[in-house]
């Protein structure tokens, strides 16, 4: 009667514990298709941001190029200070106008990805 009820408590025991491990594997294995089919959409989001970070970054050192600009150019004595700043504000604006062509073309393939993207989802 007693190595009955021990026999029958160590299969319900070891039954009891291969259902629960198979429950766990199933739960992380469906996560994990879960996740699978949306890492290249993770992938695109995380890889857009950092270039539109490079992208903030670059126009950040620009206008710093543009300050230390102005700050030499104000530095000359020869010319009238009104004519050194109408050209160098003149220059500035054309390069920026020129970097301005460069993102907007740099950023094409970003706009495609986000339409794919949002198709996609």
């Amino acid at each position: 009667n007693k190595v009955a009820l021990v026999l029958f408590m160590v299969c319900g025991t070891i039954l009891f514990n291969i259902t629960i491990l198979n429950l766990v594997i199933a739960i992380y294995g469906n996560e994990y298709e879960q996740v699978n089919a949306e890492t290249e959409l993770h992938f695109m989001k995380e890889r857009a941001k950092y270039c539109l970070i490079y992208v903030e970054m670059l126009h950040k050192q620009r206008l710093l190029h543009i300050v230390q600009e102005i700050a030499e150019v104000s530095s000359m004595e020869q010319v009238p200070m009104f004519t050194k700043l109408v050209l160098l504000l003149t220059q500035s604006l054309l390069q920026i106008l020129e970097l301005q062509k460069k993102l907007i073309s740099s950023l094409q393939p970003l706009r495609d990805c986000r339409y794919q993207i949002i198709t996609a989802v």
